[in-house]
Parts: structure tokens; C-alpha cells; sequence
């Protein structure tokens, strides 16, 4: 499993797309701003709460997405 400091220096390396837009009915503005948001409410609050489990969560869907937008690496 993941871990914050994982996703937050994952994030830190990569260009955040200002607009993500995961499939049709799902489609996340102000990307990196969440970003920030989330990882700010998960290391204040500690991950496994029910409220940042969401936020841990979509985290992780994004890192996902990022890496499939990647050019692969030889």
C-alpha cells in the first residue's frame, strides 16, 4: 500500500494536469489544488479516519491516471 509521503513526492515530480477528466460523468477541476488539499487534510488528521480515507483514495485513482498518460519509459 501506498503511502502519503509516497503519493505527495509522486505528485511532486510530476506536472499535474489542471483538468482531469476520468470518464464521462467524472471530471476533477483545479487539480492541483485538490492535490494540496488532500494531502494537507491527510497528514493533519492521519490516514484511516473515514474522512480521509476518500481523499487517500482519490489520491491514488489520479497517481493511476497520471501514469497511464505517461510516455513509457524504454
Amino acid at each position: 500500500m501506498l503511502t502519503i509521503r509516497e503519493l505527495e513526492e509522486f505528485f511532486a515530480s510530476v506536472e499535474i494536469p489542471r483538468t482531469v477528466r476520468f470518464d464521462r460523468g467524472t471530471t476533477w477541476h483545479e487539480v492541483p489544488q485538490h492535490v494540496q488539499q488532500y494531502i494537507a487534510l491527510i497528514k493533519q488528521k492521519g490516514l484511516g479516519q473515514y474522512t480521509t480515507q476518500p481523499s487517500f483514495d482519490r489520491l491514488v485513482a489520479l497517481k493511476e491516471f497520471i501514469e497511464k498518460q505517461l510516455p513509457a519509459a524504454n
